[in-house]
C-alpha cells in the first residue's frame, strides 16, 4: 500500500522537481507512516487510560516515539532510494493513480485525527 502511495507521489513530482522527486516522496510516505504510528499511540495510551493501565510515562512513549520516527524516515530512505525501489516499481505499474491532493490530505487528516484525540488525553 505504501509503495503504491510512495510512486504516486514520486511520478507527480517526477516531471517538475526531476531529482528532488525521490526526496519529496521518500518525506511523504515517511510522514503518512509517522502520523498513523502517532494516532495509533494516542489509541493505546487512550485505551490504557480507560483500563486504567500504566504502560509507559509520558517521557518515554516521546521518547519511544521520536526514535520510531527517525527508525521510520530512515528505513524508508533505505527502501526507496536504492536498488530495492527498482525491484519495487515493475509490480507497482499497474496501480491506480491518485489525485495528489488527496494524497497530500491523508498526513494533514490523520494529523487533526491526533490533534482532536490528543485533546482527550
Amino acid at each position: 500500500m505504501f509503495d503504491i502511495l510512495f510512486f504516486n507521489v514520486f511520478n507527480y513530482y517526477k516531471t517538475s522537481l526531476k531529482r528532488k522527486a525521490n526526496k519529496v516522496a521518500v518525506i511523504y510516505i515517511s510522514l503518512l507512516q509517522i502520523t498513523s504510528f502517532i494516532l495509533f499511540g494516542i489509541l493505546f495510551r487512550l485505551f490504557c487510560n480507560q483500563m486504567n493501565i500504566s504502560v509507559l510515562s509520558s517521557e518515554s512513549s516521546w521518547a519511544f516515539s521520536i526514535m520510531a520516527s527517525i527508525f521510520i524516515y530512515f528505513n524508508n530512505w533505505m527502501t526507496y532510494t536504492g536498488k530495492k525501489r527498482i525491484k519495487i516499481k515493475p509490480s507497482i505499474k499497474n496501480a491506480t493513480n491518485y489525485n495528489i491532493w488527496l494524497l497530500w490530505s491523508l498526513p494533514m487528516a490523520i494529523t487533526f485525527l491526533c490533534v482532536l484525540l490528543w485533546n482527550k488525553l
